[in-house]
Parts: C-alpha cells; sequence; structure tokens
C-alpha cells in the first residue's frame, strides 16, 4: 500500500460473490468510511471504498483468475482486501494469486477466521464451531463444498503456493509489533496466521498496518472489521446503525439453502407477525403454469405485507434441484418486484448470492450504499438505482448469525 492512498482512505474489497463484497463493505462503513458495492457496470465513483464482486465463485480456476485480475485492473490506486470464504468455498487459490499478480505483493498475509461467526483458525486449520470445517455441513456445499480445512494445503493444491509458513497463535499472542517482524522475516510469499479470538485478528490488522507495503491482507469480514481502525480510521468508533425512517413490514427473500438460514427461518416461522411463503422450484418447471403461480406468490406475501405483516419467500426448506438454481433465483426476484411495485415495504431483507444478484437484476439496482453490519457479517445498505432506488437493504450469508437473527433484522425493519 503507498502511504498516500491509507492516508486518503482509498480502499478496495475484491469478493467472490455479491453477499460477500456486502459483509466485507460493511466493516469499512462501520469504521465511518463512505462504501459502494457497484452491481451494473464498473463506475465506482469516489467513493472512499468500493467492493466488487467478481461473481467466481463456481468458475473454472482459470476464469475465475482472469476475472480477478481484470477486477484489480480496475482498481489502481486503491489499497486491496482480498476476501476469501470464512468456511473455504470457491477459488481461493486462483483468486489470490490473480492479485498477487497484479499488484506484485511480496507476500499475502492470510487469515479467514470469523470468531463472531464460530469459524477459528488453529495450526492453519479452519474449524467451525471447533470442527474442521470439512467435517461440516459446508462440506456438502451441492456447488462449492469445503473439502479442505488445512489452509496451506489448500493453496498449495489450488493456488500452486509451494512455499506456505503457518503462524502459530501462540506467537501471534506476542503482539503485532513481533508478529510483523515474523512476517517480514519469513522466506515464504504466503503466510498463514492463527487467531482463535477477534484480538488475534487485532494482532493482525495492526501488525499489517505496521509491514511492508507490498503485503496483501486476504480474508474473510473478520480480519477485515479491525483492518480499517489499525490503519487509522473510525478514531471515533464503531459508527452506530442508522435507524429505519419508519416501521413497516419487511420483505425478506431466503434462496440460501443453509442449514444456519434453515434454523433461522424456523424460528422466524413461529412469529405470530411473520407470514413465510415457500417457493417450492419443482412446482415451476413447467413454464405452462409458471406466471400463474409466481402471481398467486406475489399475492400471498403482498396480502401480509398489506396487512402490516413481514412476509418471507423462502426456497430454503425445499428440495435443492441444481438445473433450476439460478431459475429459483429469478423466480424469488420476479415474485419480490412484484411486491414492491404493488405493496408499501419498510425494508428488503436477502439471503444467498444468487438470490441478491437476480434481485438486484431485475429491480435495475446500479449499485448498492453500505451503511454498517447490523450484525457481525450481516451488511445494512441502501439501494442506488431503479424504481427501488433508497429502498433500505440487509444482506445475510447463508452460513452467518445465530439462530435468532433473521427474527433481529425483522424486528430492525419495526416487523415484529
Amino acid at each position: 500500500m503507498a502511504e498516500r492512498e491509507v492516508r486518503t482512505g482509498r480502499f478496495a474489497v475484491v469478493a467472490h460473490d455479491l453477499v460477500a463484497a456486502m459483509d466485507t463493505g460493511a466493516c469499512f462503513a462501520r469504521a465511518g468510511l463512505d462504501t459502494f458495492v457497484p452491481v451494473a457496470g464498473r463506475a465506482l465513483g469516489e467513493h472512499s471504498v468500493v467492493a466488487v464482486s467478481t461473481d467466481s465463485a463456481t468458475d473454472d480456476p482459470d476464469v475465475d483468475y482472469r476475472k480477478t485480475r481484470e477486477a484489480a485492473l480496475g482498481l489502481a490506486g486503491r489499497y486491496l482486501y482480498c476476501k476469501i470464504s470464512s468456511v473455504l468455498r470457491g477459488n481461493i487459490g486462483s483468486g489470490l494469486r490473480a492479485l498477487m499478480d497484479t499488484l506484485h505483493s511480496e507476500k499475502a498475509v492470510v487469515c479467514p477466521a470469523f470468531p463472531d461467526n464460530g469459524r477459528t483458525l488453529l495450526q492453519g486449520k479452519l474449524l467451525v464451531d471447533g470442527i474442521p470445517v470439512n467435517r461440516t455441513y459446508f462440506a456438502s456445499h451441492p456447488l462449492t463444498p469445503s473439502t479442505e480445512s488445512d489452509i496451506a494445503a489448500l493453496l498449495r493444491r489450488h493456488g500452486g503456493f509451494q512455499a506456505v509458513l503457518t503462524i502459530p497463535v501462540e506467537e501471534v499472542e506476542r503482539g503485532p509489533l513481533y508478529l510483523a517482524q515474523r512476517i517480514r522475516e519469513a522466506g515464504e510469499r504466503i503466510v498463514v496466521v492463527d487467531a482463535v479470538e477477534q484480538v488475534h485478528l487485532r494482532y493482525i490488522a495492526e501488525a499489517l498496518a505496521a509491514g511492508d507495503s507490498s503485503w496483501l491482507p486476504c480474508g474473510s469480514a473478520g480480519l477485515a472489521r479491525e483492518l480499517p481502525f489499525a490503519l487509522g480510521y473510525g478514531s471515533a468508533g464503531v459508527r452506530p446503525v442508522e435507524p429505519v425512517q419508519s416501521f413497516t413490514p419487511a420483505l425478506v427473500v431466503l434462496g440460501s439453502r443453509n442449514e444456519v438460514t434453515a434454523r433461522q427461518l424456523k424460528r422466524v416461522e413461529a412469529c405470530s407477525k411473520v407470514v413465510v411463503v415457500p417457493v417450492r422450484p419443482i412446482e415451476l418447471l413447467r413454464r405452462r403454469g409458471r406466471p400463474a403461480r409466481i402471481g398467486q406468490l406475489a399475492r400471498e406475501a403482498g396480502n401480509a405485507v398489506g396487512r402490516g405483516t413481514s412476509a418471507v419467500l423462502a426456497a430454503t426448506l425445499t428440495q435443492y434441484v441444481p438445473p433450476l438454481r439460478l431459475a429459483t433465483a429469478d423466480i424469488l426476484a420476479t415474485v419480490a418486484a412484484r411486491v414492491l411495485r404493488r405493496w408499501e415495504v419498510g425494508g428488503l431483507v436477502l439471503s444467498g448470492a444468487d438470490t441478491l444478484r437476480a434481485t438486484c437484476r431485475t429491480l435495475e439496482v446500479t449499485g448498492i450504499r453500505v451503511l454498517n453490519e447490523l450484525q457481525p457479517g450481516i451488511a445494512v445498505g441502501e439501494l442506488v438505482g431503479g424504481a427501488a432506488g433508497g429502498m433500505r437493504i440487509v444482506v445475510k450469508s447463508g452460513g452467518f448469525g445465530r439462530d435468532g437473527a433473521l427474527v433481529d433484522i425483522v424486528r430492525y425493519f419495526g416487523g415484529l
């Protein structure tokens, strides 16, 4: 990082999908930095922070490399943060290599831990609630399974990085100055750093701030939460979450089938002021009956909103049909758009990267102004452009949040 880039607060996040761009962008927004996620086109404007999605999580590694490199070239003059999955999903190795090649990075400092969401890194292995990630339900994801918990092994296999150093937590606890010196003296280009508590991520961020300008930070939203403060921003503390202007029902759209989201959905189903509308993709295989069914789903959700009740459009508990992955997202987006056009909605809640992308496209959104975190890893923003411009939005990764997270989100909009 050049001194000028850090001093003027010009940062960028490169992520594999829109949800990841949102949750990591929110880490900079909570420190008071003007943060923007572009959705259509590459018009980045003069925002202090831009968080871009390559939409390459499920692409072949060669395609991911090309897309990531193109994104980096369009972000010249900014201090880049390489966002990777906190459960090691997607093209971690190819994306990291693309950024290092483009930026001519001397080293990459890698730590995807996110203790506030149960992700820790111990002896170089990613654990979810204390269990190696490749032995959790994340290993059975139909598109991007988490098949490896050892980050060094993963980067050797999928990034071609043969020289990888792992710094154990005992050394991290010696503090940021020691850690910066340890990284500086390492002969390896890839340095994986353990973290089992948030303070360890703070030490890593402070080591990055004290380190060499060519070190590339690489991690999840966990490390990103500490980085702007370590670099001298957010001196007034964490920005409070902006309240909604009026308390009206929320429209919740769930495309994620993650077990975490399923538990959250079951918790919100128990609320008397929330109506859950199941969306079953298998029912929409035939085009002939699809428009009528979409109209019926919109009326069910819209009538609930019209009565002052928050509505949840959910494909979460239905059978997953791989060929219908993108079609399901489009259907959810189409139903949501119909509800928003006819009924007054206080805010939009979206979970699932495909669902977020499809909904933004259907609503002709050009970008999202990121405001803050509602909870760790759960971003709050406002839509920019299109008929829904200015609407408050909450974006949640399928695997983030405690069981009551959806209840908390609906309550934020005054829907409970």
